[in-house]
C-alpha cells in the first residue's frame, strides 16, 4: 500500500500535480468535458471557487454520480501548477437538499444562489461566504418563506463583499435621517429625499430589515422594496443581470 501511494505521488509530481487537497465544496455548475467527463465548478470552504475535471462523471456508474447542482460534498482534488483546472479524485456526499429539489420555486431560488455565488466569488478563500451559502441552503431546505431567506442572504452577502449598506445618515449632506429618505444603489445607502440624485423610496420597516436581516414576518410592500433595493445594489456591483432572475420572475 505504501509503495502504491509513493508511486502515485511520483507520477503526479512528474505531471506537475501538487499534493492532494481536501475540503468541503458546494456544486455551482457543470460543463461537459470530452465524451465521458465533466468539469465541475465548486465553491469551497478552504479554496474559494475551483473548477475540476471529474473523469468518467457522465458514465452511469461513475463515482461522481452524486454530484448535482447545490449538493454539498467533501472532495479531494489535485491542482496542476500550469493549469487552472484541477483533477477530482474523491467525492463524499454530505447533503443533497431533497426538499429544495421537490419544489420548483425553491429550485429557482437555488439556481439564483448558485449563479450569484459564481458571479461574486474568486479562488480566494472566504469561510464567511461559504458558511452564508450553506446556511441559506439549509434554510431553503427546512423553511417555507423562500423569498425572505433570499433577501436576508443578499443583505449579508453585500456585507461580506465589503458593500454594506449605509442606512442612518444621508451620504451627501451627512444629516441623520429619521424620515423623508430614499435609497441610492450607486452610493450604497440612503440620501435625503430633496437631493436630485435618483433613489428608491423605502419605508422604515424596509430600513430596519436591511439593518438586521433575518427570517421574519414582513409586509408585501416591504418585500417589494427589499427586492428592488437589494437586486439593484447587486446589479450595480457585479455589472450584469443574472440569467436565473428571468426564470425566478417567471415562477413568481
Amino acid at each position: 500500500m505504501l509503495f502504491t501511494t509513493l508511486l502515485l505521488s511520483y507520477f503526479r509530481a512528474k505531471r506537475g500535480e501538487m499534493p492532494p487537497q481536501k475540503t468541503q465544496g458546494i456544486v455551482l455548475g457543470f460543463t461537459d468535458w470530452h465524451e465521458t467527463s465533466k468539469i465541475v465548478t465548486f465553491y469551497t470552504k478552504d479554496f474559494g471557487k475551483i473548477r475540476g475535471v471529474a473523469k468518467g462523471a457522465r458514465r452511469k456508474k461513475s463515482k461522481f454520480s452524486p454530484l448535482e447542482i447545490l449538493s454539498h460534498h467533501i472532495i479531494v482534488f489535485y491542482k496542476r501548477e500550469d493549469k487552472d483546472l484541477c483533477t477530482l479524485s474523491e467525492c463524499q456526499t454530505k447533503e443533497t437538499f431533497p426538499n429544495i429539489r421537490k419544489d420548483v420555486k425553491k429550485v429557482a431560488y437555488g439556481a439564483y444562489l448558485a449563479e450569484l455565488i459564481d458571479a461574486v466569488s474568486t479562488s480566494e478563500k472566504s469561510e464567511a461566504l461559504f458558511d452564508l451559502f450553506l446556511k441559506a441552503l439549509h434554510f431553503l431546505e427546512r423553511r417555507e418563506d423562500s423569498e425572505i431567506i433570499i433577501r436576508a442572504f443578499e443583505t449579508r452577502l453585500l456585507d461580506i463583499l465589503g458593500f454594506g449598506l449605509h442606512l442612518d445618515n444621508c451620504l451627501i449632506c451627512k444629516k441623520r435621517l429619521k424620515e423623508n429618505f430614499k435609497f441610492n444603489p450607486g452610493l450604497g445607502g440612503v440620501i435625503c429625499i430633496h437631493h436630485p440624485q435618483d433613489g428608491i423610496r423605502i419605508s422604515e420597516e424596509t430600513r430596519n430589515f436591511l439593518r438586521n436581516p433575518g427570517i421574519k414576518k414582513t409586509s408585501s410592500e416591504t418585500r417589494k422594496e427589499l427586492k428592488t433595493v437589494l437586486q439593484n445594489s447587486i446589479h450595480y456591483h457585479i455589472g450584469k443581470r443574472l440569467k436565473s432572475l428571468d426564470f425566478l420572475e417567471a415562477i413568481e
